[in-house]
C-alpha cells in the first residue's frame, strides 16, 4: 500500500512543478511547434489542438532520459 502512496505523491509534485514551468515553455515557443495540427471553426467557435511534433519531441526526450538513467 506505501508503493501506490509514494506512486500517487511523486505524480502530485511533478503536476505541480509541470504547472509552474509551463507558462516559461510557451513562451519560449514549445508546445506550439511547426507540425502541431490546430483546427478553429468560425461557425461554432470550436476550436481543436493536436501538439503532434510537440508529443514526438517529449516522447523521444523521455525515452532518452528512461535509457541514460536504466543503463547496466
Amino acid at each position: 500500500m506505501e508503493y501506490w502512496s509514494n506512486i500517487i505523491l511523486v505524480v502530485g509534485i511533478l503536476m505541480v512543478l509541470l504547472s509552474q514551468v509551463l507558462p516559461f515553455l510557451s513562451a519560449m515557443g514549445f508546445g506550439n511547434l511547426p507540425g502541431d495540427i490546430f483546427f478553429a471553426s468560425s461557425k461554432t467557435g470550436m476550436k481543436i489542438y493536436f501538439p503532434w511534433v510537440t508529443c514526438t519531441v517529449v516522447s523521444i526526450i523521455l525515452t532518452c532520459l528512461n535509457y541514460w538513467l536504466n543503463k547496466p
